[in-house]
Parts: structure tokens; C-alpha cells; sequence
């Protein structure tokens, strides 16, 4: 039907025009057209040429994807990206969450590199990889004499099939472990639910199935009794447009979702939620610099409408979205096609999502989110390689330092639980932790001893000290296990 009656359009449409503008069209018409075939014919004549004479013997082929892939770059453009016939599915894979990989994750601690989190029915936990295991050597490489990038670079690049050595220490004993690199597919959506009956969602990526797992996730929580939500958008480089309104439309029931604008439209247009639901709880919106497109999208939809609270750092700013096109002759295209704006027609390409309470750091973030829904306890148990808040096991170490019979954390760390901002001056050497019920100065020392003191770039305040500022926070100690205690009531 809609192809017959875009044929009927075509038709009919001559019919009303003057025969002096028909002919007009048709000798414009012809000219474009010997135009066209005369650039076609060039492209061709160069392509042969070269595949014939170039003493390199390029294929047709090579020269052909190199051809395509300057049109894109003439753009200037680094979203519209040509992917040649054997990395078209490139793209889809990463929106998905599927790539080669082991399936494990590093964090850093005054020890080394160790494992802090293994995915299910990965390569490292079929090869014996555990949480809590230090890395000594990577493909025969001393892991300890390797910066972060250099180990990335080490672990990255691999073929599926292609296998690697790594020495672990594991409590006392080294281990040898072979694991063999195999296509993965990362979770799309995970979530928990802290004490106080605080939803937690962390959306990794929009790809096709996020909507589904989201709306099971929250069904979930829904039932376990959820009174309020946090979703994690952190690290999220976006994904499909239609998947980030389908999350939308779990908030409201109606209402703009964005504005969009394209080519040849002079307005932005409207796009609109009309049959949604609202959740009706608290909700806060975790992003930082590597929340994207989609997730961008999201947030700025959430913020406008004043559905939830935005906690972070301003997001990547990326305003733009693109249609994926598998060519017909092989390969695809990715190319820009709109700019999207906010409910209330903000700007996000180049500008980003400025969150309503700026935090930065992985558990501070989530500390931040927390206490914004208004939690009544708060529990934070450290050890060497595990953290634990409100008895949720979480991805990420919090480190901390035994000075004697006195503990140390990171002023961040202590500045979030208390919901303050933190200055450093440098010229007096004082890290400030400022509040709406208190503004305290730290003076910090270069010697490991006092309030306060500084070590590799970060700033460590003693829990006696802090404890006076924050009388509601209180702490317990045994050998190398911290847990932190807030209470609101």
C-alpha cells in the first residue's frame, strides 16, 4: 500500500505543473544526469587505471573502500563512518554488548592489579580466573613494570581463539592460567536492591534487548517492594534512539521525549510519549564523561521533565544521532542524519548533560545517589578487594590506609557521605570539605601522620578527625576490614 501510493504520487504530481516549468525540469533533469554520468565515468576510469598500472598491484576492491571511505572523511565527521564488508557487523556487535574478549575486569589497589569482577560463563572463570586474584605477568609481560594503557593494550586486540598466559598470585600461591579468547556478550542490564528498598538499574548499553531487561529489572524490584530508584547510566555510550524512548516511556505518560532537527526541516519537531506510564517514585540518574547519545537522551528527557535527580559529571556531549545502512553492494553505512535537543530545546552536542549534583568517582557517585533518595542507613564495608554498601557487592575498590591504630580514607570518599563539596588549595596545603552544616579545612601533610596527610596525588583524612565534623558517621575496624557507618535519622 505504501509503496503503491508513493507511485501514484509521482505520477499525479506533473499534472498540475505549466508545460514551460515541465520542460524547464526536464532539460535540468538531463543535464544532472550527463553531469552525474560524467563523474561516474571518471570514478571508473581512475579506479581502472590505478588497479591496472600502480606498481603496488591494489585491487579494485581496496581501492573501492579507500574511495568510500574519503567521502566519509571529507565530512569531517567522526560519527559518519563507512565499515568496508568484512567489519560491518562491527557496529552492531558493540551497541549489543558482544565482542572477543576473557570477560573479567582491573581495578588498582596499594597491592597491584587484581581482578575485582568476573562475568558468568566467561573464558576467565571457565580458565579459573577468581575475584581477588593479582595479576603478576600477562602474556609473558611483568604486569607490575606495565601502565594501564600499556596492560590494556597487552589484553586488547585479540582474535577469537587466540589464547594468553597470566601468572596470578592467589593468597600465597602463584598460579599459571591459560585463558582462550572467545566472542562475549556483556550484560546489557543488571540490577540490585539496597537496603531501604532503593532500586538499583545499571543500562550498559541501548542496544535492541535493553528495553525488555529493563522493564524485568524493574518489575523485580517493583515487587520486592522498591520505594525508590537509581539508575546507572556511567560509561554508557548510548545506542538506539527507539530503545532510550521505550526507557522513557516507564516515567511518563505523556509528553516530549526531544526535539529533533534534520535536513531541510527549518524548526526542530517535536517527538512525543503518548501512551507511557509514570513510576511515581524518586529517582536519581548517575551519568559521567562517558554518558552518551542515547544516554544523553535519557537523562536530559529525565532532568527536563523533573523526573529524577541527575548526579555526576557532565556527560560527553554527544547531540547527534546516526542511521546505521547495510549497503546493498556490501558493507555499511553509519551516517549523521539529525541533532536532537531536549525536552525544553537544550543544546547537547558539544555541550553535554550538566548533572544537577556534580560528584566524581565510582563509589562517590553512587554514595551521592544513595543519599539523594534519602536513605535512612548507610553501611560501607571495605577490605583489600571488595566493597560492600548496604550489603550489595560492588564492582570497585575503596581503598584505605591503617596508620598505626588510626584509618585513613579518601577525602572524596568522606565528602560524599557528608553531601559536601571539596577545595583543594594548594598554596596552604588544605583540602576543605564544605557543607551545608559545617565548612572544615584539613591541613595536609607530606608526612604519613595527623589529620591529614597527601600520598600519590590523593588527599587522606583520618575517621576521628571527620568524625567531628560528621557526627552522625561512626566506624568499626578489625585487622584489614573497615566498614563505615552513616545514619540520617
Amino acid at each position: 500500500m505504501i509503496s503503491t501510493s508513493m507511485l501514484m504520487i509521482l505520477l499525479q504530481a506533473p499534472l498540475s505543473i505549466h508545460a514551460s516549468t515541465a520542460e524547464g525540469d526536464k532539460l535540468v533533469s538531463n543535464t544532472s544526469d550527463q553531469a552525474q554520468s560524467k563523474s561516474a565515468y571518471r570514478f571508473e576510469e581512475v579506479l581502472s587505471l590505478l588497479s591496472t598500472l600502480h606498481i603496488s598491484g591494489a585491487s579494485k576492491d581496496k581501492l573501492l573502500d579507500a574511495a568510500l571511505q574519503g567521502m566519509v572523511d571529507s565530512l569531517d565527521d567522526p560519527y559518519t563512518e563507512y565499515y568496508e564488508p568484512s567489519k560491518g557487523n562491527e557496529f552492531q556487535n558493540a551497541v549489543n554488548g558482544q565482542r572477543v574478549g576473557l570477560g573479567f575486569h582491573l581495578a588498582i589497589n596499594d597491592k597491584g592489579t587484581y581482578v575485582n569482577q568476573i562475568f558468568q560463563g566467561t573464558p576467565a572463570e571457565q580458565g579459573g580466573l577468581r575475584a581477588g586474584d593479582y595479576l603478576l605477568a600477562v602474556g609473558g609481560q611483568q604486569v607490575s613494570t606495565l601502565s594501564q594503557n600499556a596492560l590494556n593494550q597487552v589484553l586488547s586486540g585479540k582474535k577469537e581463539g587466540d589464547s594468553i598466559a597470566i601468572m596470578i598470585l592467589r593468597g600465597e600461591e602463584k598460579k599459571l592460567l591459560t585463558l582462550t579468547y572467545a566472542s562475549i556478550q556483556y550484560p546489557i542490564v543488571t540490577h540490585n536492591l539496597f537496603n531501604g528498598k532503593i532500586g538499583y538499574i545499571r543500562v550498559y548499553t541501548f542496544s535492541w534487548n535493553a528495553e525488555l531487561e529493563f522493564a524485568k529489572a524493574l518489575e523485580d524490584l517493583q515487587s520486592q517492594g522498591m520505594t525508590s530508584l537509581i539508575v546507572d547510566l556511567r560509561d554508557n555510550g548510548g545506542g538506539y534512539v527507539e530503545v532510550a524512548q521505550k526507557l522513557a516511556e516507564h516515567f511518563i505518560e505523556n509528553g516530549v521525549f526531544m526535539y529533533e532537527k534534520k535536513q531541510g526541516v527549518s524548526e526542530p519537531q517535536p517527538v512525543e510519549i503518548k501512551e507511557g506510564h509514570s513510576l511515581g517514585l524518586p529517582v536519581s540518574v548517575l551519568i559521567n564523561t562517558y554518558s552518551a547519545s542515547a544516554s544523553e537522551m535519557f537523562a536530559g528527557f529525565m532532568q527536563d521533565h523533573k523526573l529524577a535527580t541527575i548526579i555526576g559529571t557532565r556527560s560527553y556531549g554527544k547531540g547527534v544521532a546516526q542511521q546505521v545502512i547495510p549497503l546493498i553492494s556490501g558493507g555499511t553505512l553509519k551516517v549523521t542524519s539529525m541533532e536532537w535537543l531536549t525536552p525544553q530545546q537544550h543544546k547537547v552536542n558539544e555541550v553535554g548533560i550538566e548533572p544537577d549534583i556534580e560528584v566524581s568517582g565510582e563509589i562517590e557517585t553512587l554514595l551521592r545517589g544513595l543519599l539523594a533518595l534519602h536513605t535512612k542507613q548507610l553501611d560501607l564495608e571495605l577490605t583489600d578487594t571488595m566493597t560492600f554498601c548496604n550489603q550489595v557487592e560492588l564492582p570497585v575498590n575503596v581503598p584505605f590506609k591503617k596508620v598505626g591504630e588510626n584509618y585513613y580514607v579518601p577525602a572524596r570518599l568522606l565528602a560524599a557521605l557528608a553531601q559536601a563539596e571539596i577545595h583543594w588549595d594548594a598554596s596552604s596545603q588544605v583540602v576543605t570539605i564544605k557543607s551545608n552544616s559545617s565548612d572544615v579545612g584539613y591541613h595536609v601533610s607530606s608526612v604519613v601522620t595527623g589529620d591529614a596527610f597527601l600520598l600519590n596525588g590523593t588527599s587522606w583524612v583520618q575517621l576521628d578527625a571527620f568524625q567531628k565534623q560528621l557526627s552522625k558517621l561512626s566506624w568499626t575496624a578489625s585487622g584489614q576490614e573497615l566498614t563505615i557507618h552513616l545514619s540520617q535519622e
